[in-house]
């Protein structure tokens, strides 16, 4: 049967057909699992959850499963989970635990592999296992010490649910003829999404929050204040780091004068050079103090100035250099290393970043507490009171491979679509890149219904689903499935 299926295309991302779905409201749901045997025996361990044919499923991983399942239960009865939903929530972890086994069991003997590479893809893509946008091996590390578990483990069990997750992939899209995908696609690229969004990082919000010279100077006039300050100083020392720079003095000579900068060159050492500027230089500015320039810093002056200035060693004059004012000749002087500012001499800049920036975070913080509290009315009067604008990037389509003005974020593209109403604001801050984000639904534009007819039959994709409940129970019973009941013992 699956040699007789066409391969999905992969010129389509799934998840936008899945997204696509969503907005029709014809979700295809997941099967609930009817194991026979669930109060049966035939587990060779008191340690096994369950025996899939040769392999098993450990304790210890079906109560993590049971206590995931608990924590996302909890929120939903306000922390205090009924007795009947508990039986319930136990026979769901199980059963999800025993499908993956199944499937994955299946789709290896036929041929669906998920290679090593693509598993180390998706766990750099996991926000918990990065840091500042980047995969931190440090934090994957402490995730495994944490759940219990060594990379290999973690990682061969993140390759399972791979491989029935591409075993459903090739069910739902394999059924769908070309002509169906090109209307699907068709239909995608003209639904379109509005929105909006607020950037609560604190760095984002140092730009709208004011700091008083009254302000900074209460933060320094107190010692527990000034440490503060200075204790911050290290965190932005780079800005305000001396950047390398040379004393320089210069002869200028119009752009006619070669021959004569070439004279006026053979005749020039560093002692006489002051007084040959006063009687030559045409530069009104530095010809009366000798052609001094001070000191210079890179970016200062012209390029080919620059490059003299700081290859040449000091006490040194240099060849005519041709440049847009003329010819100008150099004499380097004292050079000084690129050096840390001084603390005393920026406090003043320093105290103003640091109250910035502990100001952008306590607005951050209340944002986020109003956003888990679902107060939107203070929500509200808060970002009035800051100056908070939502920005409007424009819309996208369902086809966009990222959201303007945030990237390619499928966390925030999945928030979005399940917002039901216009206006309506996900009640979680969201996270993206080190960044973090509030966002709005506007407006959501779906085709007209005058062209309903082009939209392709999506109930087609069903026929994938039931085919592969059908291969499920099948291979279900030839790998002898066996639940362990004590699982289900109070």
């Amino acid at each position: 049967m699956i040699e007789k299926m066409r391969k999905p295309t992969k010129s389509k991302n799934f998840i936008n057909y899945v997204m696509y779905v969503i907005i029709f409201g014809m979700i295809i749901g997941s099967f609930v699992l009817m194991i026979p045997g669930l109060g049966g025996g035939g587990v060779q361990s008191a340690s096994d959850a369950a025996v899939i044919g040769s392999s098993s499923i450990s304790r210890r991983d079906y109560l993590d499963q049971v206590k995931q399942l608990e924590s996302q239960y909890s929120k939903m009865f306000n922390g205090d989970i009924p007795d009947f939903m508990r039986k319930r929530v136990k026979q769901s972890a199980i059963e999800g635990l025993v499908r993956t086994e199944v499937l994955s069991d299946y789709a290896e003997k036929e041929g669906f592999v998920v290679a090593n590479d693509e598993v180390g893809y998706m766990l750099k893509e996991v926000p918990a296992f990065q840091e500042d946008g980047e995969f931190s091996r440090d934090r994957y590390d402490n995730y495994l010490s944490y759940v219990g578990k060594s990379a290999a483990q973690f990682e061969a069990k993140l390759m399972k649910q791979m491989t029935a997750q591409r075993l459903n992939e090739y069910f739902s899209q394999g059924l769908m003829n070309a002509p169906q995908e090109a209307d699907l696609k068709e239909s995608a690229d003209s639904m379109s999404l509005e929105f909006e969004y607020i950037e609560l990082s604190p760095s984002s919000l140092k730009s709208i929050v004011d700091v008083t010279n009254d302000e900074v100077s209460a933060v320094l006039a107190t010692e527990e204040g000034l440490k503060q300050v200075e204790d911050f100083y290290p965190r932005v020392k780079s800005d305000f780091k001396e950047k390398e720079s040379v004393r320089v003095s210069q002869i200028l000579l119009d752009s006619e004068s070669k021959e004569k900068a070439d004279e006026l060159r053979a005749k020039l050492t560093k002692d006489n050079f002051a007084q040959l500027a006063k009687e030559n230089s045409i530069d009104p500015v530095t010809k009366t103090k000798g052609g001094d320039l001070g000191f210079i810093k890179k970016g200062d002056f012209a390029l080919e100035i620059e490059k003299a200035a700081f290859s040449m060693k000091k006490d040194e004059v240099s060849d005519p250099i041709k440049t847009k004012e003329g010819y100008a000749i150099l004499l380097i002087g004292e050079k000084r290393e690129a050096s840390d500012a001084d603390f005393n001499t920026v406090k003043d800049k320093v105290a103003k970043i640091y109250l910035k920036s502990e100001k952008a975070k306590k607005v951050s913080k209340e944002l986020t507490e109003l956003v888990a509290t679902k107060n939107f009315e203070a929500l509200k009067t808060l970002t009035k009171k800051n100056d908070l604008n939502w920005k409007n990037p424009g819309k996208f389509s369902l086809s966009d491979k990222s959201l303007p003005g945030i990237g390619d974020s499928k966390e925030i593209e999945e928030a979005l679509f399940s917002l039901k109403e216009d206006g309506d604001i996900y009640p979680e801050v969201l996270s993206h890149q080190g960044n973090e984000y509030l966002v709005r639904r506007l407006k959501v534009n779906t085709v007209d219904s005058a062209d309903d007819k082009k939209q392709p039959n999506l109930r087609q994709s069903n026929r994938g689903q039931n085919l592969i409940q059908d291969l499920f129970k099948k291979h279900r019973e030839d790998l002898n499935v066996k639940v362990n009941p004590s699982l289900f013992e109070s």
